[in-house]
Protein backbone atom coordinates (compact mmCIF):
# COMPACT_ATOMS: atom_id res chain seq x y z
CA UNK A 1 0.00 0.00 0.00
CA UNK A 2 1.43 3.13 -0.92
CA UNK A 3 1.33 7.16 0.36
CA UNK A 4 -1.28 7.79 -2.04
CA UNK A 5 -3.46 4.74 -2.03
CA UNK A 6 -3.23 5.44 2.09
CA UNK A 7 -5.03 8.73 1.28
CA UNK A 8 -6.98 8.32 -1.68
CA UNK A 9 -8.72 5.04 -0.92
CA UNK A 10 -10.26 6.82 2.58
CA UNK A 11 -11.23 9.86 0.52
CA UNK A 12 -13.03 7.35 -1.98
CA UNK A 13 -14.92 5.48 1.10
CA UNK A 14 -15.87 8.79 2.95
CA UNK A 15 -17.61 10.43 -0.60
CA UNK A 16 -19.23 7.16 -0.99
CA UNK A 17 -20.39 7.18 2.60
CA UNK A 18 -21.67 11.25 2.32
CA UNK A 19 -23.78 10.06 -1.27
CA UNK A 20 -25.13 7.49 0.69
CA UNK A 21 -26.75 9.03 3.69
CA UNK A 22 -27.51 12.07 1.52
CA UNK A 23 -29.66 9.75 -0.72
CA UNK A 24 -31.39 8.11 2.35
CA UNK A 25 -31.65 11.41 4.02
CA UNK A 26 -33.52 12.70 0.52
CA UNK A 27 -35.91 9.10 0.28
CA UNK A 28 -36.94 9.88 3.76
CA UNK A 29 -37.58 13.38 2.98
CA UNK A 30 -39.70 12.47 -0.06
CA UNK A 31 -41.48 9.69 1.89
CA UNK A 32 -42.43 12.15 4.58
CA UNK A 33 -43.69 14.96 2.80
Amino acid sequence: MTAETAIVFPAIVLTLAVVLAGGAAATIQVRCE
